[in-house]
């Protein structure tokens, strides 16, 4: 008997002393938690034999001029005629021709074996563990999927490809980042799964909360403005001589005239053909993706249903069904999902881009954001001024009277008191949505390498207001780096003058160099 105590003593010492120092040893592993990474669209494409479908493997710019010479023409004939027709038949078939291999059927399911070619083993995965004093990096654990289905479906594999890496890794949760339709994803998978298995999670300039630059072709609602024109033109223009004339003749001729030549040319054959064209010419590209769907912004989501699938709502039956899901089960409630998981423990973090106009097409074309996604959307929340404008002074000194002028901007564009999450949302001016550069991926690291929950106010380095520099770094904003491009501020003497000066300069080096070279 007494030797049976000695051994059980023995034995609750053991269990004793192990309770000490397994936690240690856990919290030890904790602090080397892997990444998981889901981008947005952009992977490769294959179909059933595995030859690879998107990106497509042909000379555009050749493709394209010969379409030109071919339907030009006809909308010539139509416009005399005022019957389009012909000319939108040979529109949709030269564009329909492009998709015909990745565009989805009505089920908005793959159904001629065409796939993403990512896939995954545990074997695989094991190699790319990594000791606690190697760190994980921010595309360690990188998740690909077919950004064409429906996201909802897609939060399934996510789910699997994350307990694999906890299993490999030993880990017992990972962090997640989501990056534009990524972000979709997470929000799918979060909503679906909740975030038992997520230690800290960013959204990195998403399109979780939509985006006009989807709804408004989606829903027809087209927009041609000269101002927005001039802006996008002045943007994706290069810096040399010959640019610089083009830039200004453009805002020359936009200041003078508003652009209502070509604005009103294109507006008015626009509501010619939107009717016979832009449904079909949707269906047979971007708008057979589920996922596309699934990014439509909340005001024209009704609006694009009934745009697209007017008179085929029983074809579509399936497809809507996916997005009606999505949208109402996880864009909507978003902002609510994402504050009781927080309330809940999980520390939500954003990174959103701004400094640039939407695409001039569009009724938000004015809208700060990153070229593609509204801040307002990919910050969840944040207050914004016009690209050519600053937040009212009658709004600043509200705010301030309330104690909260710490959010505003320094450029007096942003207040970041109306997110959702304020002092976990950054921000990065001047950087495009596609520009991927390191700096932003150190950001998101020192994010979720750090010691507890990281606010904007925890890293001098990493305030809430950034710049991004010459595309490769990001600075505090300063009144020195917040400038806004005096080109998207024009008046007509301004824009005479600049135009004149271009003209002078790019003279003067035809003189130098014997022609116009950069």
């Amino acid at each position: 008997m007494k030797s049976a105590k000695k051994v059980f003593s023995i034995i609750l010492c053991a269990v004793l002393i192990l309770s000490v120092f397994v936690p240690a040893v856990s919290a030890a592993e904790e602090k080397n938690i892997p990444i998981v990474f889901v981008g947005g669209r952009g992977t490769t494409l294959h179909d059933k034999d595995c030859n690879q479908i998107y990106p497509m493997d042909f000379d555009k710019k050749q493709y394209i001029l010969d379409a030109c010479k071919e339907i030009l023409p006809l909308l010539g004939t139509a416009v005399l005629t005022n019957n389009y027709d012909k000319y939108c038949d040979a529109f949709y078939e030269k564009v329909a021709a492009v998709y015909e291999e990745v565009v989805l059927p009505p089920s908005g399911v793959p159904e001629n074996g065409s796939h993403s070619p990512f896939s995954w083993t545990k074997q695989g995965l094991t190699k790319k563990v990594r000791k606690d004093s190697d760190p994980y990096r921010l595309y360690d654990f990188a998740f690909y999927y077919d950004w064409r289905i429906d996201m909802w479906s897609v939060a399934d594999d996510l789910n699997t490809y994350i307990n694999d890496v906890i299993d490999v890794t030993g880990s017992s949760k990972v962090n997640l980042v989501g990056r534009c339709m990524g972000g979709n994803i997470v929000a799918a998978y979060l909503t679906k799964y909740g975030a038992d298995k997520i230690n800290k999670c960013i959204f990195y300039a998403t399109t979780a909360n939509g985006t006009a630059e989807c709804g408004g072709p989606f829903s027809g609602q087209l927009e041609v403005n000269g101002d927005a024109l001039a802006r996008y033109a002045s943007d994706i223009l290069g810096d040399d001589c010959l640019n610089e004339f083009i830039r200004t003749a453009l805002d020359l001729y936009n200041e003078s005239t508003g652009m209502k030549l070509p604005v009103g040319m294109v507006t008015f054959i626009y509501n010619k053909i939107y009717e016979n064209l832009v449904p079909r010419l949707l269906m047979s590209t971007y708008a057979s993706f589920p996922s596309y769907w699934e990014m439509v912004d909340p005001a024209h989501y009704e609006a694009a249903k009934e745009f697209a699938f007017a008179g085929k709502e029983a074809e579509y039956a399936g497809f809507i069904a996916q997005i009606d899901n999505y949208h109402y089960n996880v864009l909507l409630p978003l902002h609510d999902t994402l504050k009781t998981l927080a309330e809940n423990g999980l520390p939500v973090y954003v990174v959103a881009k701004y400094g640039k106009q939407m695409v001039p097409v569009i009724k938000e074309a004015d809208c700060l954001g990153d070229d593609t996604v509204e801040l307002t959307s990919s910050s969840f929340g944040a207050t914004c001024a016009k690209v050519n404008s600053t937040l009212s002074k009658d709004y600043i000194a509200s705010q301030t009277e309330k104690g909260l002028e710490r959010y505003l901007s320094p450029d007096k564009q942003v207040d970041a008191s109306t997110c959702l999450f304020p002092d976990r949302t950054w921000f990065i001016k001047d950087s495009k949505h596609l520009d991927f550069i390191k700096a932003i991926d150190e950001l998101m690291l020192t994010i979720l390498r750090f010691d507890g929950d990281m606010t904007v106010n925890d890293n001098a380095s990493y305030p809430q207001y950034m710049v991004q520099i010459e595309g490769t770094t990001i600075e505090p904003m300063t009144s020195d780096n917040m400038g806004t491009d005096s080109r998207w501020n024009p008046n007509l003497f301004k824009a005479i003058f600049n135009f004149f000066t271009a003209l002078f300069n790019l003279l003067a080096q035809a003189v130098r160099n014997g022609g116009f070279k950069k």
